[in-house]
């Protein structure tokens, strides 16, 4: 939708907000009518606003869309308050809730004493609120600490509009960030990637190039990192080596004005794994720290892991004398989950640790039942189950026919097989 809306020509909406038909908290995403003030009908607008009550006026831009169900309706892409000109756009500016310790009574007192001006007493001369009968101090402060929070509101959506950032994602940063937006952005963009839902690397990058953080940036280079390792993730990748994210990552940061260099990734990379922002993958003699010269491990009960979990994969082929080592090398409230399969290959050396545990009963234990490496109607799969249930498979004879993908070679020339398999 974003990129769309930015090839498309903005129009320009001024008006009043009349009422608010729905306003999540959460997004910021909102349904209102807006009065123009020169149409006879009040008019629909849908977008993300970071604070908005009846009675404010707002310059919006935006397109127009005709909705199936609704009808004609006004998408906001940007939009800016204003400040109402008029003695009753006060007065319904005030009254309508945005202010805390202002409601409708209240507002009328203070627009009746101060008139046109009462928004600029309320700016820089706020103590003078209590000329009007019936404010006290303590209505006076509640009312200061309003008006300054939605300052702070105004000056973060009028700085990241300012630097090319749409509504609907500005809305997302003020309500993850705060006050604090501006300083975020300015410093460390990327970092919306990371914590806001529906910002990626692409995004944040553009937002960098905007508020002019430098190519070179080491928080460019660890997002490009990260965003590589999102992608093989959703591509089905457990993992990535390092041979293959160096230059994934490489090619999503050089751009015409700059290139990224290998070196400078693998070194963020380094950064990363000592950091622990990235996890790397080991061997469990390389995790325990094996020691050629005294036959052991390095990691032991007397010197033990700094972790809070260890994933085992593999585990079938654990042997006991390993699976003691490891367990003596992890803290107590270490979450170990071993993963494996008891019908592979077991240990060479003594234990079957993985099946004794899982018969144990000891312990919590998921079985996976689907398998995603064949089709559920392979005859590999149904094979598979015969054997471990004590039956005997019923197979294809191989020969030039054949057309399952499991079949029984009985004999033959290797010749024979071999062009059969290749085919």
């Amino acid at each position: 939708m974003t990129s769309s809306i930015a090839t498309t020509q903005l129009s320009s909406l001024t008006g009043v907000i009349e009422r608010i038909t729905f306003h999540s908290e959460e997004s910021g995403y909102t349904i209102a009518r807006l009065n123009t003030g020169n149409v006879k009908q009040l008019i629909a607008v849908v977008g993300s606003f970071a604070n908005i009550q009846a009675g404010q006026t707002l310059q919006l831009q935006g397109i127009c869309i005709e909705h199936l169900q609704y009808g004609s309706q006004f998408q906001v892409v940007q939009y800016q308050e204003t400040k109402p000109a008029t003695l009753t756009g006060i007065e319904k500016y005030l009254g309508s809730g945005l202010i805390k310790g202002v409601g409708p009574v209240t507002a009328k007192l203070i627009v009746k004493h101060f008139g046109l001006d009462t928004l600029e007493i309320i700016e820089n001369q706020i103590y003078r609120l209590s000329e009007v009968p019936g404010i006290a101090k303590k209505r006076i402060t509640m009312i200061s600490s309003t008006w300054e929070e939605q300052k702070s509101i105004k000056e973060v959506m009028i700085f990241l509009s300012g630097h090319g950032v749409f509504t609907t994602y500005a809305v997302k940063i003020y309500k993850q960030y705060g006050d604090s937006a501006i300083s975020t952005v300015t410093t460390n963009p990327y970092q919306l990637a990371i914590d806001i839902f529906g910002i990626g690397f692409l995004t944040a990058d553009r937002i960098a190039v905007n508020v002019e953080v430098s190519p070179w940036s080491k928080f460019r280079y660890r997002a490009g990192v990260l965003h590589v390792l999102d992608k093989a993730s959703e591509d089905g990748h457990c993992y990535l080596p390092e041979s293959k994210i160096v230059p994934f990552t490489k090619e999503l940061l050089t751009t015409e004005e700059y290139k990224a260099k290998e070196e400078a990734i693998a070194a963020i990379l380094k950064e990363m794994i000592t950091e622990e922002q990235l996890i790397e993958a080991k061997t469990l003699h390389r995790l325990l720290e094996f020691d050629p010269s005294k036959m052991g491990f390095k990691r032991d009960l007397d010197n033990q892991l700094n972790c809070s979990a260890i994933v085992v994969d593999e585990s079938s082929i654990v042997d006991l004398f390993m699976a003691h080592s490891l367990l003596k090398a992890i803290p107590k409230d270490c979450l170990l989950l071993m993963v494996g399969d008891i019908d592979q290959l077991p240990s060479v050396r003594p234990g079957n640790v993985l099946k004794d545990l899982i018969a144990s009963e000891k312990i919590p234990v998921v079985r996976l039942t689907q398998v995603f490496r064949q089709a559920a109607e392979s005859a590999i799969i149904r094979t598979a189950h015969q054997i471990n249930h004590g039956q005997i498979p019923k197979l294809e004879p191989i020969s030039m026919k054949a057309t399952s993908d499991c079949l029984w070679h009985s004999g033959g020339t290797e010749a024979m097989a071999y062009k059969l398999f290749v085919n």
